[in-house]
């Protein structure tokens, strides 16, 4: 990462073929060659893998790139690939939240900012190691999955829970029964095991032949569990074991939702 990478999602070779061309401008300015780039979509964040260095991120829905193209390149800014310095004298857009850097979750939470599926814990912060909660899992799912507005209030512990219209979403599209009869448990831990049932019925994931995990033999969400394996949303918490009784944070439902919804 001493110069600067590139890459680009473009079946054009426009942009690469100006960066070429022009080893001594910086990458600002090649980009703001390109047709569709807007200075002010830039984004800078802190490389999460490589202390001092940045990735910059531009996404464009342009007529001659079509809907949701991303422009990206990471390693240091003020180099070229020729290794020349140059001054960047573009907009710098900080990180979304002042929490993550460093977070193996880097790349699903930034996603999950993108995607208008969490603006945070508050304060610029994302609390990645925070317990989700089963009312902040309902908006998280009823954001990820568009779900329609419904006039039906399905649960009476969840009255003046600020997700409570996201609670009654998740209800009316059938992907949670609550945890009691006309009761949510809005407050209550998401566990990993439930986290997998509510995303094999938002998914509408087909049932697994293979026995994936060496720890959830006997379990009711066992199942869905194994569902959500063979889809790739899970790969388990390591040496075979999926770990059902963990709590879910909020850096694994990002890393859930990611590989779920992402493109």
């Amino acid at each position: 990462l001493g110069g600067t990478y590139f890459a680009t999602d473009l079946g054009s070779a426009k942009i690469v073929d100006l960066i070429l061309r022009n080893p001594n401008e910086s990458f600002g300015r090649i980009f703001e060659q390109g047709t569709g780039f807007d200075a002010s979509a830039l984004r800078r964040y802190p490389h999460p893998m490589a202390s001092g260095r940045e990735a910059w991120v531009h996404r464009t829905n342009s007529q001659w790139l079509g809907d949701d193209y991303w422009f990206a390149f990471a390693g240091d800014p003020a180099r070229t690939p020729s290794g020349a310095k140059v001054t960047y004298s573009g907009p710098a857009a900080a990180s979304p939240f002042s929490d993550i850097a460093g977070s193996k979750f880097y790349d699903a939470i930034i996603w999950l900012s993108e995607s208008g599926i969490t603006s945070g814990c508050g304060n610029g912060r994302f609390c990645p190691d925070g317990i989700v909660t089963r009312s902040q899992m309902a908006s998280f799912l009823a954001r990820a999955l568009t779900l329609p507005a419904t006039s039906t209030n399905y649960f009476a512990d969840d009255d003046g829970n600020r997700h409570e219209d996201n609670i009654n979403r998740l209800a009316a599209a059938g992907i949670t029964s609550g945890c009691a009869r006309d009761a949510f448990c809005p407050d209550g831990a998401v566990a990993r095991d439930q986290m997998a049932s509510f995303l094999k019925r938002a998914l509408v994931l087909p049932r697994s032949s293979i026995n994936w995990f060496t720890d959830d033999a006997g379990n009711k969400h066992e199942s869905a569990i194994d569902a959500i394996a063979q889809a790739d949303v899970t790969r388990g918490c390591g040496g075979g074991r999926y770990c059902p009784a963990g709590a879910v944070t909020r850096g694994q439902m990002a890393a859930f939702l990611h590989r779920a919804f992402g493109d």
